[in-house]
């Protein structure tokens, strides 16, 4: 494996790390404090190209790797994690899937635009019953003669209220024991698509997080993303690639952890002496500088596999998701632990991060279906 940046990588990621100081660093704790995702920040991203890093030049991103992508998300990560969350999503996942398996005219009205920070397409997949097994998705499909008819529910939804469309899983309806599964992109202002948000939650507060019915919603046919019943393989297909971008948005996590731990931990002074000179202070310290270590390698490696071509790394994305998600939230825990009494204000950047942890350990998959999908691979019963 080679690690080592090229000259476009580099300017690359000095563009994300200046963005981040300059457009986001002042302002995260305000629009955090109000919950309000901030559209204004994620244009400018897109107009400065950090929202299509993998996708081909043609509908308007870099056309780079995903090393790149993953370096991108870490630096974005360490200012705003959901800003990093969007950045990674664009690339891999639904622009994953609209460079795979969307029409021209799908990735002409969708792609492009969502490239240059004009439109934001939200996953709807997760339901009231569960979101793991996606295959079990209850939402129902029928054909008729303008296209589709869809009716169902999707819950836990991030960015709902300023997404301008919808991709989604449904399960065709033709009859009552159909399997089929299809995947459909559907646009916000469809008649009979309605939602309804939750306000007050424990963490990333800022992701609109909401429920979406579509009742009685009728799509076109050209709204259909691949083939009918194929949709299990489109909305898989960028998991491994988003899984990537999981980790790589927690190392930036762990990385603001740590910067906050040192520097609370140099300048608090108890018994005459820093802090830091106490030698369980140096152990979280340690803990959380060797974790994002490990976490990076884990990440970078996944990167590494799907460049050179590698097509199924079901197991290294576990891992990585897993370790990096379930890493940041120790580091956000023992941030907050060296803060003391201050970490405990929602004025400091470590309540933020630890708030903000919690919930990448539940997101794509919990960390327990993650153990599990690791464990049946290494003992053979997956392949």
């Amino acid at each position: 494996m080679d690690f080592g940046l090229t000259e476009q990588q580099e300017q690359l990621i000095q563009l994300a790390r200046e963005f981040g100081e300059k457009e986001i660093a002042p302002k995260v704790a305000e629009y955090n404090r109000e919950g309000r995702l901030p559209i204004e920040i994620y244009r400018k991203m897109g107009q400065q190209g950090l929202l299509g890093i993998t996708i081909p030049t043609m509908w308007g991103g870099r056309g780079m790797d995903y090393v790149s992508l993953m370096r991108v998300v870490e630096d974005l990560g360490y200012f705003c994690l959901v800003l990093s969350t969007l950045a990674g999503m664009n690339s891999s996942w639904t622009g994953f899937q609209l460079v795979r398996y969307g029409t021209d005219k799908q990735k002409e009205r969708y792609l492009r635009p969502m490239c240059q920070g004009d439109i934001i397409i939200a996953v709807g997949v997760t339901e009231p019953q569960g979101g793991s097994d996606v295959a079990t998705v209850t939402t129902i499909a029928r054909r008729n003669n303008k296209g589709y008819v869809i009716n169902g529910q999707k819950k836990w939804i991030s960015y709902a209220p300023s997404a301008n469309a919808f991709s989604i899983l449904a399960r065709m309806g033709e009859t009552d024991n159909d399997t089929r599964l299809t995947a459909f992109i559907v646009d916000k202002d469809t008649p009979g698509l309605r939602i309804s948000t939750f306000p007050r939650m424990l963490t990333r507060q800022v992701d609109e997080v909401s429920e979406v019915f579509f009742e009685n919603c009728q799509v076109p046919e050209e709204s259909r993303l691949g083939d009918e019943g194929a949709g299990l393989r489109v909305t898989l297909s960028g998991l491994e690639g988003n899984r990537a971008a999981y980790a790589a948005r927690c190392c930036g996590g762990i990385r603001a952890c740590l910067d906050e731990a040192v520097k609370f931990a140099q300048q608090r002074v108890a018994r005459g002496k820093p802090i830091g000179r106490n030698q369980l202070i140096q152990t979280k310290i340690a803990d959380m500088a060797t974790n994002l270590e490990c976490a990076r390698y884990l990440t970078y490696h996944l990167a590494w596999l799907k460049d050179t071509g590698v097509q199924r790394a079901t197991k290294e994305s576990s891992m990585a998701k897993l370790f990096a998600t379930d890493a940041f939230m120790k580091a956000a825990t023992d941030a907050v632990q060296i803060w003391g009494a201050q970490g405990c204000s929602e004025d400091t950047k470590v309540a933020r991060l630890f708030r903000d942890a919690k919930v990448h350990q539940i997101m794509e998959g919990t960390s327990e279906i993650h153990r599990i999908l690791i464990a049946e691979h290494t003992l053979g019963y997956s392949h």
